[in-house]
């Protein structure tokens, strides 16, 4: 079954390597999930940073 998921917030991020990236808190009505442009599921952190499990980059939001 493919879900539909629908976007709740827009973050504006900044990347341990000095680049910025955007973020999407998105929900299916069920769950909620942290995610790139690019689909790439994050790891939201306990101090409002969020981790990009394939690079293991650390993303600061710098505008919501």
């Amino acid at each position: 079954m493919v879900r539909e998921w629908k976007n709740l917030q827009i973050l504006e991020c900044h990347t341990d390597s000095g680049g910025t990236a955007t973020v999407f808190l998105q929900t299916d009505g069920e769950r909620r999930r942290y995610v790139l442009g690019n689909g790439i599921e994050l790891h939201p952190n306990g101090d409002g940073s969020f981790t990009e499990p394939q690079k293991r980059e650390t993303l600061s939001v710098s505008h919501i």
